[in-house]
């Protein structure tokens, strides 16, 4: 019974098991994600007369897993003008459990929980490091005999539970440096807010997130925004209106562009198409139709006129493995000597 190896991930596949030789790379389902139909909501209640300092902390960090309405709910358990000024997606801070309490005096309460991680204010999470703490003050007034929170931390605290429910993650894309493939780079937004497409077209628009700006590339020209600040969605089809910047792509920058904002977009369920305009006309893309949708793309999937379906070791020795087979690789620096032990 023979085992093998998978170059870079290394699994280890018994011999006696089926090893496939012609399936496609599928892309997996999001983060957050929910089936066409499912209803997904977080029920936050507003604050009650008499509520204790501890129970508005609470309510607080309950209310505001509901994005709803730009976060109304929770913003009634502050202070006039820290409803105002409270910007609940500067940053958002997750923590894992339900957190601690600790009351300092009548008017201040600790919070404290593990941290999980940390998204920013580019909608990119930052796992957080090991062991690591989140500790918030929350202080504290009455108005009217009634309490409410004076000192709120900065961006959002809510915990891993309440982030799946209330979150989504999108991919955007981007090209790799050999400009074939599109790479995704995961963003986490409100999965109630209204404007998604905006939101998803102005993060595409900025660039990748650091950790893949070395690897990827963007099509779009230096200065592309969009000229009208929003992307409206209307049966089916959304429109992304570009300024003038675009006009200097060139034809196959034009492609690698459309299909970035086309794979982006049509990961919202209610988008089926896209029509990018310059000002109000069309962008020329050449030969593409007005409305683009998904499968106008296909040539920049990884799977795209795929011959070889893996690598794997057998023996010691690196194999291709395609449809006839396990083959030795043929190159010499791969051919020789031995990459790993037997397993």
């Amino acid at each position: 019974m023979k085992k093998f190896a998978v170059v870079l991930m290394i699994f280890s596949l018994a011999g006696c098991a089926n090893v496939p030789t012609n399936s496609a790379i599928r892309e997996g389902a999001l983060l957050g994600a929910v089936s066409d139909g499912s209803i997904v909501r977080v029920i936050a209640s507003f604050p009650q007369d008499g509520m204790t300092p501890d129970e508005i902390v609470t309510g607080f960090l309950n209310a505001s897993a509901s994005s709803e309405n730009d976060f109304r709910i929770a913003r009634e358990y502050l202070v006039p003008d820290k409803k105002i000024t409270w910007n609940p997606t500067q940053v958002i801070k997750v923590y894992e459990g339900e957190g601690l309490l600790n009351s300092l005096q009548e008017n201040t309460i600790i919070f404290s929980a593990p941290s999980i991680s940390t998204i920013d204010d580019k909608s990119r999470a930052i796992l957080s490091d090991l062991n690591s703490q989140i500790v918030e003050e929350f202080r504290l007034v009455e108005i009217e005999g009634q309490w409410r929170i004076d000192s709120v931390p900065e961006g959002l605290l809510i915990s891993n539970a309440d982030l799946n429910r209330s979150f989504v993650t999108f991919p955007l894309w981007f090209p790799d440096s050999s400009l074939k493939t599109l790479v995704p780079d995961n963003v986490v937004l409100p999965r109630s807010a209204t404007g998604t497409a905006t939101r998803l077209m102005q993060l595409l628009l900025a660039g990748p997130s650091e950790k893949l700006a070395g690897a990827v590339k963007s099509a779009f020209p230096v200065g592309t925004n969009l000229s009208l600040n929003s992307v409206p969605v209307s049966n089916g089809l959304a429109t992304v209106s570009l300024n003038e910047n675009v006009l200097s792509a060139e034809p196959f920058s034009r492609e690698l562009l459309s299909a970035q904002i086309v794979k982006t977009l049509t990961r919202i369920p209610e988008i089926r198409s896209i029509r990018i305009n310059v000002g109000s006309q069309p962008l020329v893309v050449p030969d593409t139709p007005i409305r683009q949708s998904l499968s106008d793309w296909e040539n920049f999937s990884p799977d795209f006129n795929r011959g070889v379906d893996a690598f794997a070791i057998e023996n010691k020795k690196i194999v291709t493995v395609n449809s006839e087979g396990f083959t030795p690789v043929s190159d010499d620096y791969f051919a020789a000597g031995d990459w790993f032990a037997a397993v």
